[in-house]
C-alpha cells in the first residue's frame, strides 16, 4: 500500500487519499497519513508544522491563513501533499433550497452547497409533530442530493433540517401530491 493523506473534520468520520481539501472557516481539522503507524512530519502554512513521529497534526479552529499546501515527510523521505483552502462561509441553514414543492414524485432534492463537508440531519413530521422518518446526509455528499419520500403519503409535512452538530435548524413546510 502506498503513501496517502488522511484527514478528519470535526472528529468526523476519516478520509483518505485527498490530494485537494476545501472547508469552513472555524471548523476542526486533523490531518495524519496512512499506513497508520508510520512517522511522519507535516510542513504547512502559518506555522502548522509537526515534528518527526507518528501523531497527527490537530488544527483547532481553522482560519484563511490557515490555506496552503501541507507535505507530509516520513522517515524514509517518501512525500504527499495536501491543498487546503479555507474559505468563509456564510451560508445560513435558512437558505437551503428545498424542491419541487409540492412534490409529485418520489424523490425531494435539496441544495446543499454552502454546506460542503458537513453533516446534514433530516427529520419529516407529520401535522401532528410526529416523525415520520429521519436521514443522516454524510459530510462528504455533493452540491445536490436526493432524498427518497416515498415512504410519505400526500400531505403536509414539517421538514427538519439541522447542521451535523444540531446547534442550527430550520423547517420547511413540504406537500407531496399523487
Amino acid at each position: 500500500m502506498g503513501l496517502s493523506t488522511e484527514y478528519s473534520l470535526d472528529g468526523g468520520t476519516a478520509v483518505t487519499g485527498a490530494m485537494e481539501l476545501t472547508v469552513d472557516q472555524g471548523q476542526s481539522l486533523s490531518l495524519g497519513i496512512i499506513p497508520d503507524g508510520t512517522a511522519f512530519s507535516i510542513s504547512g502554512p502559518n506555522g502548522n508544522d509537526k515534528a518527526l513521529d507518528m501523531d497527527d497534526l490537530v488544527l483547532g479552529i481553522l482560519a484563511a491563513s490557515d490555506s496552503g499546501t501541507y507535505v507530509f515527510t516520513t522517515v524514509e523521505g517518501c512525500e504527499v501533499s495536501l491543498a487546503l483552502t479555507v474559505i468563509l462561509n456564510n451560508g445560513r441553514i435558512d437558505d437551503i433550497i428545498v424542491y419541487p414543492n409540492p412534490v409529485k414524485n418520489e424523490l425531494l432534492k435539496i441544495v446543499l452547497s454552502d454546506f460542503m463537508n458537513k453533516n446534514i440531519n433530516i427529520g419529516f413530521y407529520d401535522i401532528y409533530g410526529k416523525l415520520i422518518f429521519q436521514k443522516m446526509i454524510p459530510a462528504n455528499h455533493g452540491i445536490e442530493e436526493e432524498i427518497d419520500i416515498s415512504i410519505l403519503s400526500s400531505g403536509v409535512y414539517l421538514m427538519e433540517i439541522r447542521n451535523g452538530l444540531g446547534d442550527d435548524k430550520t423547517i420547511k413546510k413540504i406537500i407531496k401530491i399523487q
